[in-house]
């Protein structure tokens, strides 16, 4: 995704599939309350460095926003979750090299 593709996702609002359906609207209501935290969660995750855990809380949340008809988060995930080792892989090289610069 280039640069262009990026800035247009981000000022995207993303809305549920079930948006219209009032069976849903507390549930949704909830999801999207505990995006935040959850995010938190993965963010610590992907900084210690700890792969397992990211895939764990990564895959988790791809299914909660499946189950609430997000499928723009799903496919978001389903990315991160893919790519996870590697990510975790290049955050734990950079703290390494910036640890040794600042001795």
């Amino acid at each position: 995704m280039n640069v262009e593709e990026q800035a247009s996702v981000q000022s995207s609002v993303f809305y549920s599939i079930y948006e219209d359906d009032e069976l849903y609207q507390d549930l949704l209501g909830g999801f999207v309350a505990s995006l935040g935290p959850r995010l938190q969660e993965i963010a610590n995750a992907v900084t210690q460095g700890d792969t397992p855990e990211l895939r764990r809380l990564t895959h988790k949340l791809r299914g909660s926003a499946a189950l609430y008809g997000f499928p723009q988060i799903v496919d978001a995930l389903q990315k991160v979750e893919k790519d996870a080792k590697c990510l975790c892989d290049l955050i734990t090289t950079c703290a390494c090299v910036r640890t040794k610069t600042r001795q």
